[in-house]
């Protein structure tokens, strides 16, 4: 009778996991199969997305306008806060500046502090809902910034390793020093990201679809666009000597476009601006990977919202088809895990 059981058991469980095996073998084939994507053509007018705007809370746009008035003035500065935030908070103002649109491409860095000056690292805060953040320093890329900064060196590293320093008043006093700009600087650079955005526009064949369109823009990212060394030597070795300060604004931006080199968010930001002129509505997606913080691109045609990693088709040379949310998140990325919770799914 036990033998009996024991056998009538193993064959359940067996019949179990064979169901199971099928079902999934079944989800993962329909999975992958290539979406059926809506046949819908480019209209060539531009859908501004505001992305994380739209999802900002109140307190966090009156932060976010305080950050965009200095920002409109071209000026780096202290923004002092009414009510201390969370990396969160930090976050969301931070991607809906840098992210929504191309205006903001000279935003260098964001420092935040608490109240007695010490620098908060948001990414060590990202689960934390206490609100440190008291104070935010913005330091902007300008002329004189980019004829000031040094390439860093072995001595630099050395140094910062064994000076005990003051960052918040440093800060202060490099963007008190760096305060020095001319709005030609900006206005050149604007002229010439608007130059080569259009080119790419105009070159494009007369009647595409869609998907037709985002294929087009990621080969002209994988036939011009080549990965910053430098960003990924310090990626894979932790080792800045080399690094420049200057060149990593530019490549994380939509400037990357000007001298076609950059990282990961400077390629999302050329693909999704350029579906963004031809109508579509797509916007830059941050997240974490097994080799650190990473950004791809989010594209919505019709219902449906696809997703590209720009990066991962300029590396390999190769252009992919767009992407379900199932199929990129579960199956071909399943080590992408989006970084803001705009994005949980």
């Amino acid at each position: 009778m036990k033998k009996k059981l024991a056998i009538s058991t193993f064959v359940i469980i067996f019949l179990i996991s064979v169901v199971t095996y099928v079902l999934q073998d079944q989800k993962y084939r329909a999975a992958i199969k290539p979406a059926e994507i809506a046949d819908i053509p480019v209209t060539g007018q531009l859908l501004e997305t505001q992305f994380y705007y739209q999802q900002l809370t109140e307190e966090e746009k009156k932060i976010y306008e305080e950050i965009k008035e200095l920002l409109n003035q071209h000026k780096g500065g202290e923004i002092v806060l009414e009510q201390p935030i969370n990396a969160k908070s930090y976050f969301h103002i931070e991607s809906s500046l840098r992210y929504d649109g191309i205006s903001y491409w000279y935003l260098a860095y964001l420092f935040p502090f608490s109240s007695d000056n010490t620098h908060v690292i948001p990414a060590n805060e990202q689960y934390s809902e206490e609100k440190k953040i008291d104070k935010i320093l913005l330091i902007i890329d300008s002329d004189k910034f980019q004829r000031e900064m040094p390439v860093i060196s072995e001595e630099d590293v050395t140094n910062s390793k064994e000076e005990s320093t003051d960052i918040y008043q440093n800060m202060k006093d490099a963007i008190d020093y760096l305060m020095d700009n001319e709005d030609s600087y900006y206005d050149g650079i604007n002229e010439k990201i608007e130059k080569n955005l259009q080119q790419i526009i105009d070159d494009m064949s007369k009647g595409l679809n869609q998907e037709e369109a985002v294929q087009y823009f990621s080969q002209w990212l994988v036939d011009h666009m080549v990965y910053d060394p430098a960003i990924a030597k310090y990626i894979m070795t932790g080792d800045l000597v080399g690094y420049d300060f200057r060149k990593q604004i530019s490549a994380g931006s939509i400037t990357s476009i000007n001298d076609r080199i950059g990282t990961c968010t400077g390629f999302s930001l050329i693909l999704t601006n350029l579906c963004n002129r031809v109508g579509m509505e797509a916007y830059v997606v941050l997240g974490d990977t097994p080799g650190g913080r990473h950004g791809w691109a989010a594209i919505k045609i019709g219902d449906e919202t696809y997703y590209k990693d720009p990066t991962s088709e300029i590396e390999n040379q190769k252009v992919k088809p767009l992407q379900t949310e199932v199929q990129f998140y579960q199956y071909f990325h399943k080590t992408y895990k989006p970084f803001s919770d705009l994005f949980q799914y």
